[in-house]
């Protein structure tokens, strides 16, 4: 054992590797500091024959004030044991959200909100870390002229690349923060400074970001029980034509439209592009087709075409995403038609359990004509119900985060 320690830290300093820990960090269960709290203590000259810090008390409110802190309870989860228990030596027991906690946190716009505060770097304000981009900095080989250099933290999730600890920086989640500190050639952190393409490269993961929330929504559909709600459903033409002609998005609980049209074959090949979920930039293949070009990132439609008090109370706007100008890259856009498709199947399978007295072979389900035929607009939408089934509020998070960057512009307003 002496001759083999040397030898492997010999060969582990010559290993060259872009990240200094890659070794994915798991969280432990949280833990509850939530006490019974002690009565209140009285502070009254004649109940202490001398001074209250020569007191002996075992809940002395001066020498023992740690007694007396109140600590929060665990958050309430959406799903419970059947048995619930408290662990030993804790007093929290698990709580399950009650409806109106599951309709909070089925609003993807105020899980935003409730996100931690951070200071963004450029504008020196504070924001909810979902409208910010966390950069840390990480160690190159020795052979390069740079020892660290500034990456992106944190877009992906957990469950696919485990967060960096450390130092970073918060930047605001938008294209022209970036174009800002390079233009002014901002040092953010020890004098270090990004890469041209750093914002490219944000970007690109912001769109993964997207993609890793369907397939993790994918696993959760396909280990809930059969549960009647929809979190995706196909738009009909009819439905389509509607809200193309009043401007408005007339469904209940809707969070996002998102148009996917399947993408064509190519004609040299004669197949369709295969769907990449890699972390790695992807090779340009020349973006959108040119008379998509044109086509807008995302339009905020209204849910109904006109509210009791305009002036005072806005309607509810829903965003309309555009995938072609959302997700450019092909590869990608493949891989987000592939994981809608699976989710509809995975719906249409649970809503339709198979029994012993009503399996037939031969029935053939009628298909659908004219207006009733599907479209390529997928409606989104989440409340207190669809969030027992399948959480949708983080893709929907994932989009607004995408158009946020690409949209978002600086200015002196901003500073």
């Amino acid at each position: 054992m002496p001759r083999l320690v040397p030898r492997l830290l010999r060969i582990i300093s010559k290993e060259e590797k872009t990240y200094p820990f890659d070794i994915r960090i798991f969280r432990c269960r949280p833990k509850s500091l939530v006490n019974p709290s002690p009565p209140k203590p009285s502070f009254h000259p004649a109940k202490y024959p001398r001074s209250i810090l020569l007191t002996s008390a075992p809940l002395n409110p001066i020498t023992r004030s740690r007694f007396y802190f109140r600590h929060k309870s665990l958050p309430p989860r959406i799903y419970l044991p059947k048995r619930p228990i408290a662990r030993a030596n804790e007093h929290d027991r698990p709580r399950q959200m009650s409806e109106d906690e599951r309709r909070w946190w089925a609003n993807p716009y105020l899980r935003m909100l409730s996100s931690p505060i951070r200071r963004c770097t450029v504008t020196n304000r504070y924001f909810p870390s979902d409208f910010l981009v966390r950069l840390g900095p990480v160690k190159l080989p020795a052979k390069t002229s740079t020892n660290t250099v500034l990456v992106p933290d944190g877009l992906q999730h957990t469950k696919f690349t485990a967060r960096r600890l450390g130092r970073a920086v918060y930047i605001l989640c938008s294209r022209g923060a970036f174009r800002y500190i390079q233009k002014r050639g901002q040092s953010l952190v020890r004098g270090q400074r990004m890469h041209p393409n750093l914002g490219d490269y944000v970007a690109h993961l912001l769109r993964l970001r997207v993609l890793q929330e369907l397939e993790l929504l994918v696993e959760q559909l396909e280990c809930s029980s059969n549960v009647t709600h929809e979190v995706i459903r196909r738009l009909t033409r009819q439905e389509w034509e509607i809200i193309k002609d009043t401007g408005t998005i007339p469904f209940a609980n809707a969070v996002a439209v998102l148009v996917v049209p399947p993408l064509n074959k190519d004609p040299k090949t004669k197949q369709r592009p295969e769907p990449i979920m890699s972390a790695a930039p992807l090779p340009d293949d020349g973006g959108p087709p040119k008379q998509h070009s044109s086509l807008p990132l995302f339009q905020l439609l209204p849910e109904k075409s006109s509210t009791e008090h305009p002036d005072i109370l806005p309607s509810y706007q829903v965003p309309l995403y555009h995938s072609i100008a959302l997700f450019p890259n092909k590869h990608q856009r493949a891989a987000l038609h592939s994981l809608l498709l699976r989710i509809l199947a995975i719906q249409r399978r649970s809503s339709q359990p198979i029994t012993r007295d009503t399996r037939d072979k031969t029935e053939v389900r009628p298909r659908a004509s004219g207006d009733a035929k599907y479209s390529h607009a997928f409606l989104i939408s989440s409340d207190s119900d669809s969030v027992l089934r399948g959480d949708i509020s983080p893709t929907a998070i994932a989009l607004w985060r995408v158009q946020m960057f690409e949209s978002g512009e600086m200015d002196d307003d901003c500073l």
